[in-house]
């Protein structure tokens, strides 16, 4: 299997997930250190890394070093070999020493992005603004050329060079929103590479039905429990899809 690495002296990190009656999610995490933050830049998979059109990652490899540093080398990497490189904070704050640091962290690879997803807390903590709306108007000002801030069961808004615009979210009744995120990026990026267009070409229409799509993809996702059980099948989401459109 290319890209996994087997490191017998290390845990793999484990996540705990408690639910809310309304399906929102406390996160706790086992890291001894975990896995997920020893890999070496030595061990990047670089024809990998040479060969991909949409290269994505988290903060959660930033936390600690060897990863950061292997983080890092990746993106250059794959921003090299032409790869677009798409970025969600997907901020966890047990898995940081402070707010602090995490900010610094998160923030340190803005300049690398071509296109983010953050969630309203995110949207706050690399901008310093209280509103989504200005949070990705920032975002934009910083060279980023396509921002996304989800907004739960509002749906999303989308920010290019071009302006700003609203994707609503079809009403349903959420059971467990973990991987609700992850639904929605992938639909996202879908929609993206669909197109074969890079962010910087997306028009603002067309960034705005990439959204609905992925918010057809979120909406499916909280309906059932469990991040990976949860994510939706093709054909209903082309349905929500072209319902919502």
């Amino acid at each position: 299997m290319r890209g996994l690495i087997i490191d017998e002296s290390v845990y793999t990190t484990m996540s705990f997930v408690e639910l809310t009656s309304c399906g929102e999610r406390n996160f706790s995490f086992a890291r001894k250190p975990g896995a997920d933050t020893r890999i070496l830049s030595s061990e990047l998979n670089m024809d990998l890394l040479n060969n991909t059109k949409i290269f994505h990652f988290g903060s959660l490899s930033l936390t600690e070093e060897p990863a950061r540093s292997a983080t890092f080398d990746a993106i250059r990497t794959a921003r090299e070999f032409g790869a677009i490189i798409s970025y969600d904070p997907n901020y966890r704050a047990s898995l940081w020493r402070n707010e602090t640091e995490a900010v610094s962290r998160m923030r340190e690879v803005l300049p690398y992005v071509d296109i983010i997803k953050t969630s309203e807390e995110e949207s706050l903590l690399l901008t310093g603004k209280t509103k989504p709306e200005l949070a990705a108007a920032d975002l934009i000002d910083s060279k980023i050329t396509c921002a996304v801030v989800t907004l739960g069961a509002e749906g999303a808004i989308v920010r290019t060079n071009e302006g700003l615009s609203r994707a609503a979210a079809a009403e349903c009744a959420a059971v467990d929103t973990t991987g609700a995120g992850d639904a929605f990026w992938g639909g996202f990026l879908f929609k993206l590479l669909e197109s074969g267009k890079r962010p910087e070409e997306l028009k603002l229409d067309e960034a705005r039905d990439c959204a609905v799509f992925a918010n057809a993809c979120a909406t499916l996702c909280v309906q059932k429990r469990g991040a990976i059980p949860a994510m939706p099948g093709w054909d209903e989401t082309i349905r929500l899809y072209e319902k919502n459109r």
